[in-house]
């Protein structure tokens, strides 16, 4: 479906029409991304390195916390154990993403949108070391797992907070503002050419 729908849909010539993918060239150029392909493979061996330290460093304790790192560790170790195979897939889906992001030339919180599929991936293990620690609070070991449980809570909980402010968007209005001021300055019934993401994006 999602090879089909762009062209007719194209071809009824909508408002928002990316690339006009209604003939077979624009239609693969849509597809392939070709607009975007001169910023995939930009950087230098030295900047892959810092880029994939801030990854695991910095963007993924922010989404998991370190709590949460630690859990996927052990998740990861168990689905190993259980399904090989399955284990491989995701590991392998998770390192394809973070190899994608890093070499894209995109930095900051735009950045991090592009994470989001690599932060899935992850989670899928986090819940698998979750699932790991609530079997051991239902065995003999319960005597510390319910604690370490709660601390986990706790501490995670924590961890959500001290970055609830760093993503919230509810009182950004950057978006509305540039888009109202790029449309106030311009005269009536004229055209407005623009280039980019950063102009095309917000006036849409």
């Amino acid at each position: 479906v999602k090879f089909i729908y762009p062209p007719v849909r194209a071809a009824a010539h909508p408002l928002h029409n990316w690339n006009d993918p209604s003939v077979l060239g624009r239609w693969m150029e849509y597809f392939s991304g070709q607009t975007y392909q001169h910023r995939m493979f930009y950087w230098g061996p030295v900047d892959l390195i810092r880029r994939s330290w801030v990854y695991v460093s910095d963007t993924l304790p922010a989404q998991v916390g370190w709590a949460g790192l630690l859990l996927g560790g052990w998740g990861f170790a168990w689905l190993v154990r259980r399904n090989a195979w399955f284990a491989l897939a995701l590991v392998s889906a998770w390192i394809a993403g973070i190899f994608y992001c890093i070499n894209f030339i995109l930095s900051g919180i735009a950045l991090r949108t592009y994470y989001l599929p690599t932060f899935m991936f992850f989670s899928v293990a986090v819940s698998a070391g979750m699932g790991q620690l609530l079997t051991l609070a239902g065995r003999r070991a319960r005597r510390w797992a319910v604690p370490a449980l709660a601390v986990l809570v706790l501490f995670t909980g924590w961890e959500a907070l001290s970055h609830r402010f760093e993503s919230d968007r509810a009182r950004h209005y950057f978006a509305w503002d540039f888009s109202r001021a790029i449309l106030r300055s311009i005269e009536p019934d004229s055209m407005l050419v623009a280039f980019g993401d950063y102009d095309l994006f917000p006036l849409w």
